[in-house]
């Protein structure tokens, strides 16, 4: 099954399948929104990806790489609002408790002179070494706003995985594999800083020299001037795990939802692939939730 379409929303696609060290926007702004790799040589494409080749980071304690754009960041490729950022990634190994690595992510960095000063991100999407995935937009006065999935969520290391991250002006939202599962409420127009260029794999050299990455795989990142809603990460993430080969045994999520509807919003969802631990049970201004006031809801079952 062929990958989604790009449409005129998609300033630019980044399909992160070629050899070299120029990696080629297929969006509408084209040229000027390629990447180029900063670092070492640790980049090769010899893995495969969802639809083709795909961006190897090959991760070791000297291996320091990322891609990047034109230093500072051409206008195209900051959208005020509305906006989304989407791809497709796999980790090689669980990394947690290895800080020998920085972390992965695609991410808009602040600042033209490498400085990690606050707000040093513009905004994107990051992956620490314990899987921990954040989702961040950073608005008017260096304000910057963070969602994450919460500590039950479990990222799948080894496979790959679709995230996204949109915002519209209000609510920014997070979505991992087809699944809407975190949101932040605000509201502004992003604040792009002295436009520093957008940074996947590695973070953005301080200095001349990136931050190590984690070893993993990207494929196909995406910019649009759209809020892409549900159904656009439902369709993507469908398509995709077929052409992974995703497509036996039977996963089932859940999620923990308080019975007292006050305290239901998504910061109180706690996901995983096959259970949920009633421990762990959600917060708020409800309070801690024992298991006596949570239901278990099964949110989709489907073969993956």
């Amino acid at each position: 099954m062929p990958r989604v379409a790009p449409d005129a929303n998609d300033v630019a696609v980044w399909r992160l399948s070629e050899t070299g060290t120029t990696f080629a926007n297929t969006g509408t702004l084209g040229a000027t929104g390629d990447l180029t790799m900063s670092g070492s040589t640790g980049l090769v494409t010899a893995a495969p990806g969802p639809f083709g080749n795909a961006l190897t980071v090959i991760g070791s304690t000297s291996d320091k790489t990322c891609l990047i754009s034109t230093n500072p960041c051409p206008s195209g490729l900051e959208p005020a609002f509305p906006i989304t950022l989407s791809g497709w990634i796999k980790l090689s190994k669980n990394l947690a408790g290895n800080s020998s690595y920085c972390g992965i992510s695609p991410i808009k960095i602040y600042r033209t002179d490498g400085s990690w000063s606050t707000p040093w991100g513009t905004g994107g999407i990051q992956i620490n070494t314990s899987g921990f995935v954040e989702f961040s937009i950073t608005t008017a006065g260096g304000v910057r706003h963070i969602a994450n999935p919460g500590s039950g969520f479990s990222f799948p290391y080894t496979r790959w995985a679709h995230l996204g991250l949109t915002y519209d002006g209000s609510v920014m939202l997070g979505y991992f594999n087809g699944e809407q599962v975190c949101s932040s409420s605000f509201s502004g127009a992003i604040d792009y800083g002295t436009s520093g260029p957008w940074s996947l794999g590695g973070l953005w050299p301080v200095g001349s020299v990136p931050a190590e990455a984690p070893p993993c795989v990207f494929a196909d990142w995406r910019l649009a001037n759209v809020a892409r809603p549900l159904s656009y990460f439902q369709n993507v993430w469908n398509q995709g795990r077929l052409a992974i080969g995703e497509s036996t045994g039977l996963t089932t999520y859940y999620r923990l939802q308080a019975r007292d509807p006050a305290c239901v919003t998504p910061d109180y969802a706690r996901w995983t692939d096959t259970a949920v631990n009633l421990v762990n049970a959600p917060t708020g201004p409800c309070g801690t939730l024992g298991p006596s006031l949570v239901d278990l809801v099964v949110l989709r079952k489907w073969r993956q």
